[in-house]
């Protein structure tokens, strides 16, 4: 009888070492193979660098870069969109000294807007942007913060709206802003929307990777981080 109970002990410690073997290497093989593993070490390889507005990020190979303006790019699939356009991309806005009083002349900079965004303390606060607009135009600028990033060393808000202003119908666009002692960059993308052609289509795990690698040209600026 002592010998068909060591017996069965031995089985079920057997049973169980193998049990947490096989899903220790299945958990393992997961987060090697996740997809956000996958995006940010083999499909954003290609390095961009903007020595004049003083960044560089990573990109795919088949993404092209859009000059919006004298202080903005937007990085996109290189694909030909018919319609409205592109609404599918990620965007850096650079906002230099003299254009902190500025409006309407850095993409998706506004110095009021901006105070406003920057004041939000906490995951989850939130405001309404909509400021002289038409009333009733909340939902289309509303942003909350709901993370808080690990961007070229430094802590980042990460605003959202859900519901972004002349953009289709289920587009989300994350905003990021980031400040050093000269430049405010505002980073960002747009991702989802209904009837969005397919080639076109920005994948939000990519963009955020592609955000997650930013980085300040180091020798032409001083770090300074935006208070969280």
């Amino acid at each position: 009888m002592k010998k068909l109970i060591i017996i069965l002990i031995t089985i079920s410690l057997i049973l169980l070492v193998a049990y947490k073997y096989v899903t220790n290497s299945k958990l393992g093989n997961d987060e090697v193979n996740s997809p956000a593993s996958v995006t940010s070490n083999n499909l954003i390889k290609k390095v961009y660098s903007n020595p004049d507005l003083g960044f560089s990020i990573n990109m795919p190979e088949d993404y092209k870069i859009v000059k919006e303006g004298d202080y903005s790019v937007r990085i996109m699939p290189d694909a030909e969109v018919l319609g409205m356009g592109p609404t599918n991309f990620v965007y850096i806005s650079v906002v230099k000294p003299e254009m902190k009083n500025s409006l309407g002349e850095v993409y998706n900079y506004n110095s009021e807007q901006f105070e406003k965004l920057i004041a939000l303390e906490n995951i989850g606060d939130y405001v309404d942007l909509s400021k002289n607009s038409p009333v009733g135009m909340g939902e289309w600028f509303t942003y909350t913060v709901v993370a808080v990033e690990d961007i070229d060393n430094g802590k980042v808000k990460n605003f959202q709206n859900l519901k972004p202003w002349e953009f289709p119908s289920g587009t989300t666009e994350n905003r990021f802003i980031y400040g050093t002692e000269k430049n405010i960059y505002i980073l960002g993308y747009y991702t989802g929307g209904e009837g969005i052609q397919e080639d076109s289509k920005v994948d939000p795990r990519i963009a955020y990777s592609m955000i997650k690698s930013f980085k300040i040209i180091k020798w032409l600026v001083t770090k300074i981080l935006t208070p969280i």
